[in-house]
């Protein structure tokens, strides 16, 4: 019985460390991954760095076995329009717009908001 109960734990461990090393940030922040079936209706397709994104109101989204599993903000990536319920920040003269976790800044050129890495001088969350 007790081996019984430690190949099972084994096996479990195993395939949430497996599954860990694809889900990334989800794991790390001992989340599981939140995955949806379809993406929203009104969903941007992005493309960055050779990577496929779908994003809608502040959320990205990644193919993710037959389904989409939302992820972290890729650093660089563009949008055009900020999602509802941001947060604007000014740092060093600098201005930073915040929706979860993520930061972003207004780029004129690209008239586009770009992720951004969280800036320092912020106060603690």
């Amino acid at each position: 019985m007790i081996q019984r109960l430690s190949a099972l734990v084994l096996t479990l461990f195993m395939a949430v460390a497996a599954n860990a090393l694809y889900v990334g940030d989800a794991f790390a922040k001992a989340k599981s991954p939140k995955v949806v079936k379809h993406l929203p209706k009104g969903h941007v397709h992005l493309h960055h760095r050779g990577h496929r994104y779908w994003y809608y109101q502040g959320y990205y989204y990644r193919p993710y076995r037959s389904s989409y599993q939302i992820v972290s903000a890729p650093l660089g990536v563009e949008v055009k329009v900020l999602p509802v319920g941001y947060t604007k920040w000014v740092v060093g003269g600098v201005e930073y717009y915040q929706f979860a976790d993520q930061y972003y800044r207004f780029n004129r050129k690209k008239q586009a908001y770009v992720v951004v890495k969280r800036p320092r001088g912020l106060p603690a969350s």
